[in-house]
């Protein structure tokens, strides 16, 4: 099971989900380990894309032609050979 959290940031309060994954929990608040953006990314069929992290069943990509960067399901991908 995939665990997601509710977060906010101190600053701006700011509030989204954010993997399980990328928080270290201190008692009853938690600590963001790395920048995270839920921003998924719109692609047409047959577009090139570089993977740059998995999470979840999701890759964060780069679009090589417009250098967007965003999220993707893992089962909409085919890796090229």
């Amino acid at each position: 099971m995939i665990s997601l959290n509710l977060a906010s940031t101190i600053s701006t309060k700011v509030e989204g989900f954010v993997p399980e994954q990328i928080i270290r929990k201190e008692d009853r608040n938690g600590i963001i380990l790395e920048d995270y953006s839920a921003k998924e990314l719109d692609i047409d069929e047959g577009t090139l894309v570089e993977g740059i992290k998995e999470l979840n069943g999701w890759m964060w990509l780069r679009n090589t032609i417009t250098n967007d960067l965003g999220w993707v399901p893992m089962e909409k991908l085919k890796v090229l050979e």
